[in-house]
């Protein structure tokens, strides 16, 4: 029985709603710190918010493409991955 594969299509998507979930998380936690509103109706409407997320999630799914984490996914080795130079 051989095990259906993922396509890359879905792990760049799952990276995507993990890095939005991240930065919601984060901003949450830094907002209750600051004892800022943390309404989600006035994060929308904010544009510098928006842009954050915007940006963030960018750069987190641009990280794993340059260091090659959407490359031959089934064939990578968790101990080759320490030793690769680029």
């Amino acid at each position: 029985m051989t095990a259906k594969k993922i396509a890359i299509f879905w792990y760049i998507c799952c990276d995507i709603f993990a890095a939005i979930l991240a930065w919601l998380f984060l901003n949450l936690i830094r907002k209750q710190l600051l004892t800022e509103p943390t309404e989600i109706k006035i994060w929308i409407k904010d544009a510098y918010q928006l842009k954050g997320l915007l940006f963030f999630t960018i750069v987190w799914c641009g990280l794993h493409w340059y260091i090659g984490s959407y490359k031959r996914l089934y064939a990578k080795s968790r101990l080759n991955e320490i030793f690769i130079n680029k």
